[in-house]
């Protein structure tokens, strides 16, 4: 191969809990990181990034999970994230390692399906994000958020990703509202801006500020995806391909939520109360997730597409008061470290809880067997390594 094909770990490895640091020096910024490095050592190549598509071997095995098969890492939402972040990077090619891990009895349906919405709103845009130069960075309103625009010719795609440190162990606070951004002086004084995404394509609007063009964009949740062009006919077409997109998109968006519903209520029950998160917000998802399903099925997509969105919002902040609700009673009774291992992860908060003597033994696979159970799914013993 005569281009950089980089491996990368960037999920779970917290030297708090697992006693392990990231690959480079931690998180989801570990990808930009790596995309830069490979572009100082090569040049201006096409480069590609193998990601983590689940909890790998040892450190499944570390948190009490059943390696190789019980893939409950990384969320649907951390593997948007992974995604966006290596296109902000301007990587041009993406695998998801390993492939079994995005299979249903791998417990890969959320990831699976959450990938499918990703690439279909990449696919928008693909042309632009192919040829485009390398990515120049942004200024935003909110230093927790980064963003980067690519140049092809007299068109550009703007990227933006909310990031946090703990991302990579749990995802809360995923709505961004009024966040602005700054473009890219390059950017043709003639082009309009477009958020794009289901349900619809948004033309944005822009201001001039001390000599630079500002954009405030729609509320999202952790990604967004821009187009710059000046080509009127090519907005229209896009939205041409979103209405047409969206009842397999809002399936997906269905799947995910229902997916994430069943894990995180599965896990729920092995905790003890004071461990778990406010069941007001386990509510809140499954309210969200009976009206995505009245919607779709009464064909009403935009509905269906929007209510599934909504439902992981109260998911995504329940997981993550769990952990904290561990990691504040770990602090309390001064857990040693073979107790602290069990809170890098909502999905082994259960194991936490039976060595403090809070909670019943949860043996590597149940987790597992339990959630396909829920969903209606054959429960096999293992998952094959090689596809056949």
């Amino acid at each position: 191969m005569d281009f950089p094909l980089t491996y990368l770990f960037p999920l779970q490895k917290d030297a708090a809990t697992l006693g392990e640091s990231g690959d480079i020096a931690g998180g989801f910024k570990d990808i930009d990181r790596l995309a830069q490095n490979a572009r100082e050592m090569w040049g201006d190549v096409f480069q590609e990034q193998s990601l983590q598509a689940h909890m790998q071997g040892v450190w499944a095995e570390k948190v009490g999970l059943k390696s190789w098969t019980e893939h409950l890492l990384p969320t649907a939402d951390q593997e948007r994230l992974m995604t966006y972040r290596a296109l902000l990077s301007g990587v041009k090619g993406i695998s998801y390692f390993y492939p079994n891990a995005l299979d249903d009895q791998g417990m890969g349906r959320n990831r699976r399906n959450e990938l499918g919405i990703a690439w279909h709103e990449a696919a928008l845009v693909e042309d632009v994000l192919a040829a485009g130069r390398p990515p120049v960075w942004l200024h935003t309103s909110d230093p927790a958020i980064d963003a980067s625009q690519i140049h092809a010719e007299n068109q550009s795609v703007i990227l933006v990703c909310k990031d946090q440190p703990y991302y990579n162990r749990y995802v809360d606070q995923a709505s961004v509202e009024g966040l602005s951004v700054d473009l890219d002086s390059a950017t043709p004084a003639n082009a309009s801006v477009y958020q794009v995404g289901w349900p619809r394509l948004k033309q944005l609007e822009s201001k001039n500020e001390n000599g630079r063009r500002v954009i405030t964009l729609e509320p999202f949740a952790l990604t967004a995806l821009l187009l710059a062009t000046n080509d009127r006919q090519r907005a229209d077409e896009i939205q041409q391909q979103i209405q047409k997109e969206l009842p397999r998109v809002a399936g997906y968006a269905l799947d995910v939520l229902a997916d994430e519903q069943v894990k995180t209520e599965i896990v729920a029950a092995h905790l003890p109360p004071e461990l778990r998160g406010s069941a007001a917000l386990l509510e809140t998802g499954k309210a969200a997730l009976e009206r995505a399903k009245r919607a779709f099925e009464q064909h009403d997509m935009t509905g269906a597409y929007r209510e599934a969105r909504a439902g992981l919002l109260p998911l995504q902040d329940y997981r993550a008061q769990a952990i904290r609700a561990a990691a504040k009673d770990a602090d309390a009774r001064h857990a040693p470290a073979s107790a602290r291992v069990y809170l890098n992860i909502y999905f082994s908060l259960p194991m936490y809880a039976h060595v403090t003597g809070a909670g019943s033994a949860v043996v590597p696979g149940q987790l597992r067997s339990e959630i396909l159970q829920a969903e209606g799914l054959p429960v096999w013993s293992y998952i094959d390594r090689v596809v056949h």
